[in-house]
Parts: C-alpha cells; sequence; structure tokens
C-alpha cells in the first residue's frame, strides 16, 4: 500500500514539474542559453543531492525528484532547439 502511495506521488509530481516547466516558473539560473549547459547543471545538481543524501544519510527522494524536475527543464530546452 505505501509503494502505490509512494508512485501516485511521485507521479503528480511528474506533472507537477512538467506544468512549472511549461509556464517558465521556474528560478532564472536553471535558464542557461546553451542546451549544453542545461545538461551540465542537470547533472551537477543530481550528483549533488546523491551526495547530500548521502551525507545526511535521509531516504532517496530528493535525488528522485531532483532528476525529475532537471529532467523535465533538459527536455523543454531541447524541444526548443528542435522547434527552432
Amino acid at each position: 500500500m505505501i509503494k502505490m502511495v509512494e508512485t501516485i506521488l511521485v507521479g503528480l509530481y511528474f506533472i507537477l514539474c512538467q506544468i512549472i516547466v511549461i509556464k517558465k516558473k521556474y528560478p532564472a539560473f536553471l535558464q542557461p542559453n546553451k542546451a549544453s549547459h542545461t545538461l551540465i547543471l542537470g547533472i551537477a545538481l543530481i550528483i549533488m543531492s546523491i551526495i547530500i543524501v548521502h551525507l545526511f544519510h535521509w531516504n532517496y527522494f530528493l535525488p528522485i525528484a531532483v532528476t525529475i524536475f532537471m529532467g523535465s527543464i533538459i527536455l523543454d530546452k531541447y524541444l526548443q532547439i528542435f522547434e527552432n
């Protein structure tokens, strides 16, 4: 039962991330001009979240959340490139 609730919450979080990215409501430092910089920034933030989780012995939800959010931003950046 708990796994099902977690799965539903992650799905809702994914939908929320997509809405935030489509409406461009995320911070300006996450909007570099080049797609390669966005990709490198995303990888760096994911690695930092993994390190934070290991240092503080937290649950692994933080890296999952960061990966979903950064994946949404990277997807949007590459979609903009391909539309142009």
